[in-house]
C-alpha cells in the first residue's frame, strides 16, 4: 500500500513538472508587441478613437501577446501633408514600435504612398484606393508591410441620397483642406452628382472660426453637405452647425453619427464606423502575429450606411422628409424637449377633473337640479302678485253706469296666497331633494369614470411609447443582423438569400414601427380629448412605476396580503366592504329609493288628506277720468241716495280654501300602485348593483393578482430571451447557426420584451379597475387617506384571522 502511495506521489510531481514546463515554454514564446499610432493633427476626439482601437486590440489579442501602446501625441501631424509626412517618418524610424497604425485620412493616404516600409503598417481610414491611387491588386496592397482598410467611397451615392431627401438647387460642400489634398478626386464626385441630379455646387474649406466658414457659404445656397472636419475644434464645429441651422439650411453628412447628434439634419452614416474599423484592424494584427505578411491580407471592407435624421433640427429649419424617408430612417431627438407642457400621471388626473367637457356638462346638470328644489319649495312659500289695469270705455256706457264706471280708469290690485297644508307640495319638495342627491352621485360616478379613463389613457400612452421604442430597437437589431449577413456573404459563408431574408425582416420591422407610432399618436389624441386640449397638441410625459406615491402599490402592505390564498381572500372581502360603502351608484339608488318611498307615503295619504290654503286680495282705483268720473248728479230720496252713489276706491277680501277630491276616476289608486311597483323596482335594482359591485371587485382583484404575478415571470422570460438572442446572434456571426435560428431568437426576444412591457402597465390598469369597482380611486387620495385605508384594512384582516 505504501509503495502505491509513493508511485502516486511521483506521478503527481511528474505531471506538475510537465505542465509547468509547458506553461513556462508558453510564457517564453509569448510575443511582446509595440504598437504606435500616428494622427493627422490635434483633435478632441483623438483620445476617444485611439481608445476604441486599443480596447478592440487588447480584447482580441489577450493571452497572445504583451502589447504596449505608444502615445500618439509623440507622432502627431499639424493638419498639413508635410506635417503628417514628418510624423510618419518619425514613427517608422522608431525601433521600439513593431506595428504602425495610421489613425487619420491623411496619414492613411500618405503612408500608403510609401513603396518601402521597414515595418508592418495598417492604414484603417483609406477612403477609396482607386481614386487615391493607393496600391491595390486582387484585394490586397501587394506592397511589403502595407495593409489598409479600404472603404470604397460612397460619396456619390450619399449626395444623390441627400438630393432625393431634399431637392436642393445650390449645394455647398464643407470639407477639410487636408481631406481635399489626400482625396483629390472628391470634387469629381460632386461634379458628377451635380450633373446627373441637376444642381450646382461649390466647396468651402472648414478652417478657422465657425463665423468665417459661415460667411463663406454663399447667400443663395439652399443646402450644405458636411464632409470630414478633423482639425476644427468641436466647439467651433458645434457653432458652425448651429449657424447653418439658424440660416434654415438643410445639412447632410456621410461621415460619422456624432455630426448628426451635434445638429446636422440628415446623416447617411456607416454603421459603427470606428468600431468596425477597429475590429478589422485587430484581426489584421492577429494575422500578422500569426506570420501572415501584411501585403497579403485583404483590404476591402463592406460599409453599410444607415439613414439618421435629427428631428430637432428638422423642427428648427422647418424641413421634414417624406413619410417614406421617415419610415426608413432612424430618428433621433424625436421627443420635443422645448415643449413646455409636461404631464405626470397625477397632473393628468387632476387636469381631467378640472377641464373635462363631459364632467363640466354634468356639473351644469347638477346645478340645474338645485333649481328643481327651489321650484318645489316655492309652492310652500307665500305668493304675492301685483297688477295694474287701465280701462277705457265708451262715453255712453260710462254715462249710463250711474257713476259705477268712469270713461277712463286705472286700477291696482295685490293678491297673496299661502298654502297651509298640501301633501303633494311637501312630497314634491322632499322628492326633489332626494333626486338632487341622486344627481350629485351621478356626477360622482362620472367623475370616477373620468379619473379612471384619464389615468388609463395616460398609462396606455406610456405603454404605446415603450412598445414603439422596443420596435425601434428591434428594427436597429434587424439592420445589424442584415449587416452581419452581408459580411457573411462577402466572405462566402452565406448566399444572397440570407441578405434578402433580412431585407424582408427589415421591411416587416419598419411596418411594426409604423403601427406602434400610429398607436402612440392615437393614445396621445385620446388623452388630449380627456384633458380638453387641442387633440394634436404636443406634450411630454413622465414615466411612472409601481412605486408612484399616488398608486396603492407604493405601500408594501398591499402586496403583503396578496402573497397567500387566505390573506388575498380577506383582502378581497375588505375591498368589497369598502366598495359597498363608497359606491356612488348605490348612493344614487338609495336617494332614488328614498324619493320613491316618500312618493308612496304621499300616495297613501292622498285618499284622506285635504289641501288647505289661505288667500287674500286688495284693490284700489288710483285714477278716474272722463264721463262718470264725478258720480251721478241726481236727486233721490234720502233712503235711496246710497244706491247710485259712487263706490269707494279701495276694497279688500280674505278667504280660506279647503279642497278634497272625492273621485278622480281611479287616478289616486293608479298612482299608489305605480309608485309601489317603482319602489320595488329600485329595491331589486339595488340588490343587483350590490352583486355587480362585489363581482367587479372580486373579479378585478383576481385579474390584478394574475397580472402582477405575470410581471416578474414576463421580465424573467424577457431577460432569458435577450441572453439567448445575444448567444444566437454571436453564433450566427461566426457561422455556427442558421438565419432561421437567429430570426426565431429575435422574434422570441421581441415578443418577450413586449409581454414584459404589457405586464407592468396591464397590472396598473387592472388596479385602477379594482378601485373604480370599489367606488373610490386612490390616485386622487391624499397620503393620509391611503394610510387610513391600509390601517382599516389591517384591523379588519386581523379580526378576521382571530375569528378563524
Amino acid at each position: 500500500m505504501k509503495r502505491l502511495s509513493n508511485i502516486f506521489s511521483l506521478a503527481v510531481v511528474f505531471i506538475f513538472m510537465f505542465f509547468s514546463a509547458v506553461f513556462t515554454q508558453d510564457v517564453e514564446q509569448k510575443k511582446t508587441l509595440g504598437i504606435g499610432m500616428v494622427a493627422d493633427g490635434p483633435w478632441e476626439r483623438n483620445d476617444e478613437i485611439a481608445k476604441i482601437f486599443e480596447n478592440e486590440i487588447l480584447e482580441l489579442l489577450r493571452g497572445e501577446a504583451d502589447i504596449k501602446f505608444y502615445d500618439y501625441n509623440n507622432f502627431l501631424g499639424d493638419w498639413t501633408l508635410d506635417g503628417v509626412s514628418s510624423a510618419i517618418d518619425k514613427i517608422l524610424s522608431d525601433e521600439e514600435i513593431d506595428i504602425v497604425l495610421a489613425m487619420g485620412v491623411a496619414s492613411s493616404f500618405l503612408v500608403s504612398q510609401h513603396r518601402e516600409l521597414p515595418k508592418p503598417v495598417i492604414a484603417p481610414f483609406v477612403l477609396d484606393a482607386e481614386i487615391q491611387d493607393i496600391p491595390y491588386s486582387n484585394g490586397v496592397s501587394g506592397v511589403k508591410n502595407l495593409n489598409y482598410i479600404n472603404s470604397p467611397t460612397k460619396t456619390l451615392s450619399d449626395i444623390k441620397r441627400a438630393h432625393e431627401i431634399y431637392t436642393f438647387k445650390k449645394l455647398t460642400v464643407l470639407l477639410n483642406r487636408l481631406l481635399q489634398e489626400a482625396y483629390p478626386g472628391i470634387r469629381d464626385y460632386f461634379q458628377q452628382a451635380a450633373e446627373e441630379e441637376g444642381f450646382e455646387f461649390n466647396a468651402v474649406f472648414i478652417e478657422g472660426a465657425a463665423e468665417a466658414v459661415l460667411n463663406a457659404i454663399p447667400s443663395d445656397a439652399d443646402a450644405v453637405f458636411l464632409m470630414y472636419s478633423g482639425g476644427i475644434p468641436l466647439k467651433e464645429l458645434t457653432r458652425l452647425i448651429e449657424g447653418i441651422n439658424k440660416r434654415r439650411l438643410p445639412s447632410f453628412t456621410g461621415f460619422i453619427r456624432e455630426y448628426v447628434e451635434s445638429g446636422v439634419f440628415v446623416g447617411i452614416i456607416p454603421d459603427n464606423f470606428f468600431i468596425r474599423h477597429a475590429r478589422r484592424t485587430a484581426l489584421n494584427i492577429q494575422r500578422i502575429l500569426s506570420d501572415e505578411r501584411p501585403e497579403t491580407i485583404p483590404v476591402d471592407i463592406t460599409e453599410n450606411s444607415r439613414l439618421i435624421i435629427n428631428m430637432k433640427t428638422a423642427r428648427e429649419i422647418d424641413v421634414f422628409p417624406s413619410w417614406d424617408i421617415i419610415n426608413e430612417a432612424e430618428l433621433i431627438n424625436e421627443i420635443r424637449e422645448e415643449i413646455e407642457r409636461r404631464l405626470t400621471l397625477s397632473s393628468a388626473v387632476r387636469e381631467a377633473v378640472q377641464v373635462n367637457l363631459d364632467l363640466e356638462a354634468k356639473e351644469h346638470y347638477v346645478a340645474a337640479g338645485r333649481q328643481n328644489i327651489n321650484e318645489a319649495r316655492s309652492y310652500l312659500l307665500p305668493g304675492i302678485k301685483l297688477s295694474g289695469l287701465q280701462t277705457v270705455i265708451d262715453e255712453d256706457r260710462a254715462e249710463k253706469s250711474f257713476g259705477q264706471q268712469s270713461e277712463r280708469m286705472f286700477t291696482g290690485s295685490a293678491k297673496a296666497t299661502q298654502i297651509i297644508f298640501s301633501e303633494k307640495a311637501w312630497t314634491n319638495y322632499s322628492i326633489q331633494k332626494s333626486l338632487q342627491t341622486s344627481r350629485e352621485e351621478e356626477f360622482n360616478q362620472l367623475k370616477l369614470d373620468i379619473i379612471r379613463d384619464a389615468a388609463t389613457a395616460y398609462l396606455n400612452l406610456l405603454k404605446m411609447k415603450t412598445i414603439e421604442n422596443i420596435q425601434i430597437e428591434y428594427l436597429k437589431l434587424t439592420r445589424n443582423n442584415h449587416e452581419i449577413a452581408q459580411i457573411r456573404r462577402s466572405i462566402g459563408v452565406a448566399g444572397p438569400s440570407e441578405v434578402y431574408r433580412w431585407e424582408s425582416e427589415i421591411a416587416t420591422s419598419r411596418k411594426s414601427v409604423i403601427e406602434a407610432n400610429t398607436m402612440r399618436n392615437s393614445a396621445e389624441i385620446a388623452l388630449n380629448r380627456l384633458l380638453h386640449h387641442h387633440l394634436e397638441e404636443p406634450f411630454i410625459t413622465e414615466e411612472t412605476s409601481l412605486n408612484d406615491p399616488i398608486l396603492l402599490t407604493s405601500d408594501e402592505r398591499y402586496f403583503e396580503y396578496t402573497r397567500d390564498k387566505q390573506s388575498f381572500r380577506a383582502l378581497r372581502d375588505f375591498f368589497v366592504i369598502v366598495g359597498l360603502e363608497s359606491s356612488p351608484e348605490l348612493h344614487a339608488l338609495d336617494a332614488a329609493i328614498s324619493a320613491q318611498a316618500r312618493a308612496l307615503s304621499s300616495a297613501k295619504r292622498a285618499y284622506w288628506m285635504p289641501t288647505i290654503a289661505v288667500q287674500g286680495s286688495a284693490d284700489n282705483i288710483f285714477n278716474r277720468a272722463g264721463t262718470g268720473s264725478g258720480g251721478v248728479d241726481l236727486e233721490f230720496p234720502p233712503e235711496m241716495s246710497g244706491i247710485f252713489s259712487q263706490p269707494k276706491d279701495f276694497s279688500w277680501n280674505i278667504g280660506l280654501n279647503i279642497s278634497f277630491p272625492l273621485f278622480e276616476g281611479g287616478l289616486r289608486y293608479s298612482e299608489h300602485q305605480r309608485v309601489r311597483e317603482e319602489l320595488r323596482q329600485f329595491e331589486i335594482e339595488r340588490e343587483a348593483i350590490e352583486e355587480r359591485i362585489e363581482q367587479g371587485v372580486r373579479s378585478y382583484m383576481h385579474i390584478a393578482g394574475g397580472s402582477y404575478a405575470g410581471i416578474k415571470l414576463s421580465q424573467t422570460a424577457a431577460g432569458a430571451a435577450r441572453k439567448n438572442l445575444e448567444l444566437v446572434q454571436d453564433a450566427y456571426s461566426k457561422g455556427i447557426v442558421s438565419i432561421i435560428d437567429l430570426i426565431d431568437a429575435q422574434k422570441a426576444a421581441l415578443g418577450a420584451d413586449l409581454a414584459a412591457t404589457n405586464a407592468v402597465y396591464t397590472f396598473m390598469i387592472d388596479l385602477l379597475n379594482v378601485q373604480r369597482a370599489m367606488g373610490k380611486l386612490y390616485v386622487t387620495a391624499t397620503r393620509e387617506e391611503q394610510d387610513a385605508l391600509f390601517d382599516r384594512m389591517e384591523e379588519y384582516i386581523a379580526k378576521k384571522r382571530e375569528q378563524q
